[in-house]
């Protein structure tokens, strides 16, 4: 995979319009790994890891590479906007990923103003933020045509507040009525 993941471009990376209009935001796990054409079949499965990774560093977990929590943590202020007024660099942030998650290391000190040295402030940016995941997966795509796997970032949907307020009202309205029938 390319380490550049153009927003405009047809890469199909990072925010390309793919058929059906539909934008496929993400990042490559897994530098190894490849991502076929878009009329390539695939399966997929769901998970807090990427499956068979290539720097897996835990001997007690084979075949599972767990997400670090700084790859989550900016996969999810890159995705949803939460920090405000920050215009992510994506070359850097694919770097970043490839850092946190062992799959790239530096040699000596990055140059100023580099992509790795913005890479490098985006990994201490993200340290300490998050001990677990959140609402960020990854998404493990299997091509059976040419015996690859994919490992990409994710996010599941978290319900809205208004949602959430709703469904406690409702779950106190039931338990309102359940307490008028008792007596």
């Amino acid at each position: 995979p390319s380490p550049v993941a153009d927003e405009t471009g047809a890469d199909g990376l990072v925010g390309s319009a793919i058929s059906g209009g539909i934008a496929f935001t993400t990042f490559c796990l897994e530098r190894t790994e490849y991502f076929y054409a878009w009329d390539t079949p695939y399966s997929y499965t769901i998970a807090p890891y990427a499956v068979g990774g290539g720097a897996n560093l835990d001997p007690t977990t084979p075949g599972k590479d767990y997400l670090d929590p700084r790859s989550a943590w900016l996969y999810y202020n890159f995705r949803t906007g939460a920090i405000a007024n920050t215009a992510f660099n994506k070359e850097a942030l694919q770097v970043a990923f490839w850092l946190i998650e062992d799959e790239m290391t530096l040699t000596g000190t990055p140059a100023l103003g580099s992509v790795e040295a913005q890479a490098l402030l985006y990994i201490n940016d993200a340290t300490g933020k998050w001990s677990d995941i959140g609402p960020v997966v990854v998404l493990n795509l299997y091509d059976t045509e040419h015996g690859q796997l994919q490992s990409q970032l994710g996010l599941t949907t978290v319900p809205e507040p208004t949602t959430l307020l709703l469904l406690g009202l409702g779950l106190m309205g039931l338990a309102g009525v359940g307490r008028k029938f008792r007596k």
